[in-house]
């Protein structure tokens, strides 16, 4: 299990999968999908003023949350520099104003006074998350809300059972704890969803094209794939191809009263 994170190698992985990850990412658009549906009667006349999402990558849930409310100051963050200019671009005309915040949300000095505080399929990747929680909350607006959605424990689970190598996704539990008395929650929902493919090669290029091979050891060699090919058919091969399973867990909180 991969417990210190490189976030160079991180970033250079979803760098690389910036032009094929809208087409790869559809577990992803359907999780941010369902965030905003939850998200939405809770927004006050249909309106949020100052934003921050954390992890934009190409825009997908900056376009969703822009066209499902109205937004008059939006904070795009990603890890990768270029994808704020990508996600920027995307929702221009959608919000009232749009800003690129780059680099890691951990070390970042957050805007003050955020009424939302939004998130899709991003936050697995921070190292230390009750740490992070505590700064959005310090950074929030009396009454802010908090809207998140990520991948939890028993996601690539395939993988991770047959190489060991994988991110330290949170139980639910833990993710309760992590909030700290801050938040009052207001709502927290788990779901499965499992994706299925002809081969391990297709499985290994479905990760590469989503941009989330950043924990990988090191590359397989042709000896080594047709092993783990083996080891996955004869483990979890079903009628329907080789799966992959995503968790996705999503959190909505708000801030309590000072």
């Amino acid at each position: 299990m991969v417990k210190e994170l490189d976030k160079g190698r991180i970033a250079d992985c979803f760098r690389a999968g910036a032009a094929s990850y809208d087409a790869a990412a559809v577990v992803q658009r359907e999780v941010g999908e369902e965030l905003i549906s939850l998200l939405r009667p809770w927004l006050l006349e249909g309106r949020a003023g100052r934003v921050l999402e954390i992890g934009c990558c190409t825009g997908v849930l900056s376009e969703l949350l822009c066209r499902a409310c109205q937004v008059e100051q939006l904070y795009l963050n990603d890890l990768v520099a270029e994808l704020c200019h990508t996600a920027q671009r995307r929702v221009a005309g959608l919000c009232r104003h749009g800003e690129r915040l780059p680099g890691d949300i951990e070390t970042l000095q957050l805007p003050p006074s955020l009424d939302l505080v939004i998130s899709s399929a991003t936050l697995q990747w921070i190292e230390d998350l009750a740490r992070l929680f505590s700064k959005i909350h310090d950074a929030m607006a009396s009454g802010g809300l908090l809207a998140i959605s990520l991948f939890s424990a028993g996601t690539m689970q395939e993988l991770k059972a047959l190489t060991g190598a994988g991110l330290a996704y949170r139980h639910d539990e833990q993710l309760q704890a992590m909030l700290g008395e801050g938040f009052a929650l207001l709502a927290q929902c788990r779901q499965e969803r499992r994706l299925f493919f002809p081969s391990l090669q297709a499985v290994l290029r479905h990760i590469r094209d989503t941009g989330v091979g950043g924990v990988a050891r090191a590359p397989l060699g042709m000896g080594s794939v047709k092993e783990l090919q083996r080891r996955y058919r004869e483990r979890f091969a079903t009628e329907d191809g080789l799966p992959l399973t995503y968790v996705s867990t999503i959190i909505l909180a708000r801030k309590k009263a000072s």
